[in-house]
């Protein structure tokens, strides 16, 4: 994990790698199911995104087993995720919305909010911009309330300035873009591109 947050990849990769093995010699499913997930994240950061897909749909049938829904919710906004790099925008849609569902199921509000983000930046993907402001704005609401700080809040923010500004709601989209901004240099964060 430590390797993993400073954007150590490659150590980061080898040590999760040699815990899988140790997770699968003591039979460990959830360590399995866990670890897989891990793997998939490097992997897919690094523009592996096969071979992450690969590690999620690991994860997502070990964690099935064990009805892991924090898991499983969590795993299918992975999926998602992966499906969207991948420009299989209908896909990805599909399992953000099982993960919103499942989320909802077990209440977990974070990931709830962060499926209404993925779900609007598809639908945004897919030209379905009212339904997709319309999930950012349900994202926006239930992530400000459900963050301690506001890191998140920024990718929202720029993605609503940017389809207001492309639909040609020049004041709404320039205000909400220099929120995001604003928010994402108070954070001292990495700049964000809306495509």
């Amino acid at each position: 994990v430590l390797y993993w947050s400073i954007g150590d990849f490659i150590k980061s990769f080898k040590y999760y790698q040699a815990a899988l093995k140790l997770e699968v010699s003591l039979v460990n499913i959830e360590g399995i199911a866990r670890l897989n997930c891990n793997i998939g994240n490097i992997l897919t950061s690094v523009g592996e995104v096969d071979k992450g897909l690969e590690c999620y749909e690991i994860s997502l049938s070990e964690s099935i087993k064990l009805n892991n829904k924090n898991y499983i919710a969590d795993l299918y906004s992975c999926i998602g995720k992966s499906h969207y790099l991948k420009d299989n925008f209908l896909v990805a849609l599909n399992y953000y919305e099982k993960g919103l569902t499942l989320g909802k199921e077990i209440n977990d509000r974070l990931l709830i909010g962060k499926c209404y983000l993925y779900i609007g930046e598809t639908l945004h993907k897919l030209k379905r911009d009212k339904d997709s402001l319309k999930n950012l704005e349900i994202a926006l609401e239930i992530l400000r309330d459900e963050l301690k700080t506001n890191q998140g809040i920024p990718e929202i923010l720029i993605a609503l300035g940017s389809i207001s500004i492309e639909k040609k709601e020049f004041e709404i989209g320039i205000k909400t873009l220099l929120e995001g901004c604003n928010i994402s240099y108070e954070l001292s964060l990495k700049p964000i591109q809306y495509e």
